[in-house]
């Protein structure tokens, strides 16, 4: 008989999402964090409103206000190449703007009271899927042990070793460059999405936190260093249009996010999250994703116990949906021009029913 039932790497959204699905549909579940309680996760911290039906409804989770930050409520406004004045606020439009740390610890604790055994400090080096999944796991004071399970879920982020280690390749990735900044300027309480080729080949953005402004574009792997200041058309933009001062750069992060690549596993060994490549190319956003595709992982892990089947076949119908979609905003992306750029942005301004 195997250690567990389900092994879960990576104690992020997408992790949290599979291990508390699993331990509620009865499932003996690890999950196994390489970092410890608190781990600082770079990230611009905005959800869709639908993210936090997802973690309450789907995960019987209730998202405590600590998870929140001010203003907490945030409109999204998309301003074209052509400025300011020809773009607008999505009319009824809600993302929620959280704590990323807080909101990680959240769901490992709601993963703990659901009964998951977790791991903390704790790495992933080496694993087989021969019928069942053996596991080594190295903890901090270097000590290794081999656990085995049914089943492994890769949740190990972009940089997933799950990943390498079933496809052995490397995958193409979009890098966020992002500042807290003391500022002042006309930034309502709104995301601002900015679409401009000079700014960004994808996307940047500003955003209202606490007294700081966040604000950060997506640069390509190969154009990451060739530039060394990659937020100054964003700032010179902001300063011509939304009257920005800057006075101090708190912090600066720079991560990699997927893009362009989706990936489901195999076998005994599912994907989910940025592991499998499920991040939006044109806003970066895959805290979503990452909870529905953990939450389709336990799901299917649970039926094919009951029906025989491979895990890897079930989680597939699930998500291929999901891949579909992304990967449709992914070579549209690609194919952005700055025309095109406005174009977009009118027709969702119409579409969406947006007020100026």
């Amino acid at each position: 008989m195997p250690d567990h039932d389900v092994i879960v790497v990576g104690g992020g959204p997408a992790g949290a999402s599979a291990a508390i699905t699993c331990a509620r549909k009865g499932l003996d579940t690890l999950l196994v964090e390489r970092g410890g309680t608190y781990q600082h996760k770079p990230c611009g911290g905005i959800l869709p409103g639908v993210c936090i039906d997802l973690i309450t409804e789907h995960l019987g989770v209730e998202v405590p206000n600590e998870v929140y930050s001010q203003p907490r409520n945030l409109g999204l406004f998309y301003v074209p190449p052509s400025g300011r004045g020809n773009g607008g606020k999505v009319q009824g439009y809600k993302l929620i703007s959280v704590y990323r740390d807080i909101l990680d610890k959240t769901l490992r604790d709601a993963a703990m009271e659901s009964g998951v055994e977790v791991l903390l400090w704790t790495s992933l080096t080496d694993f087989k899927d021969e019928g069942g999944v053996e596991a080594t796991l190295a903890e901090s004071n270097g000590a290794t042990k081999k656990v085995t399970a049914r089943t492994l879920v890769g949740a190990d982020g972009v940089n997933s070793k799950v990943r390498w280690q079933i496809y052995g390749s490397e995958e193409r990735k979009l890098y966020v460059y992002q500042e807290h900044v003391e500022a002042h300027g006309d930034i309502g309480d709104n995301f601002y999405a900015f679409f401009k080729s000079t700014v960004s080949p994808s996307y940047g953005y500003v955003l209202p936190r606490d007294d700081l402004l966040i604000m950060g574009v997506g640069v390509l792997a190969e154009s990451l260093g060739a530039n060394p200041e990659p937020l100054a058309s964003l700032k010179i933009w902001l300063s011509q249009e939304f009257g920005y001062k800057e006075e101090n750069v708190k912090t600066q992060e720079v991560w990699p996010i997927p893009y362009g690549f989706f990936r489901i596993g195999r076998g005994s060994v599912l994907l989910v999250g940025d592991a499998a490549g499920l991040c939006n190319p044109m806003s970066g956003e895959g805290i979503r994703w990452s909870v529905e595709s953990g939450v389709a992982a336990g799901e299917a892990i649970a039926a094919a116990m009951l029906d025989g089947r491979s895990p890897d076949e079930i989680y597939g119908e699930e998500i291929r949906q999901i891949q579909r979609v992304l990967r449709r905003i992914y070579e549209f992306t690609k194919s952005l021009s700055d025309e095109r750029r406005e174009i977009f942005v009118k027709n969702e301004l119409r579409r969406l029913s947006l007020v100026r």
